[in-house]
């Protein structure tokens, strides 16, 4: 893949016009989000959020929200806007019935809840997960 400056990225999401354009993005976001965990990332995902919004594309929207998430819920402030996005990926997988959204957003959760020392949800979680 070719390196875009983050000004090129924001070129590309303002210029989305269609389903496959969002995809094209959609690559490009993944691996910068997995890449550079920083809050200038988490507001490129909320362009593309919006992007998703208005052309009503909910499986990506579940992965935005997850690359979202990966970026913030290291974040000790951040915990509760990491729990809305993952009922929001939740809530939207069951929707559209996207079985590997939901399982990343339980996957999330556990991770959470383990780190908070909450055995029980953690397992419940990963339970979730393990059975989707």
């Amino acid at each position: 893949m070719v390196y875009l400056s983050i000004e090129d990225v924001i070129n590309k999401i303002d210029n989305i016009e269609s389903d496959n354009d969002l995809a094209v993005i959609e690559k490009i976001i993944r691996v910068i989000a997995s890449n550079h965990r920083t809050l200038e990332i988490y507001e490129l995902c909320e362009k593309v959020i919006e992007k998703c919004l208005l052309l009503d594309n909910k499986r990506l929207l579940v992965n935005l929200y997850g690359y979202q998430i990966s970026i913030i819920y290291n974040f000790k402030n951040k915990i509760c806007i990491a729990s809305r996005l993952i009922n929001k990926m939740i809530h939207i997988s069951n929707e559209i019935k996207y079985e590997e959204g939901s399982a990343w957003a339980y996957s999330y959760i556990w991770y959470i809840e383990k780190y908070n020392g909450n055995k029980r949800k953690s397992v419940q979680a990963l339970n979730k997960t393990i059975g989707i």
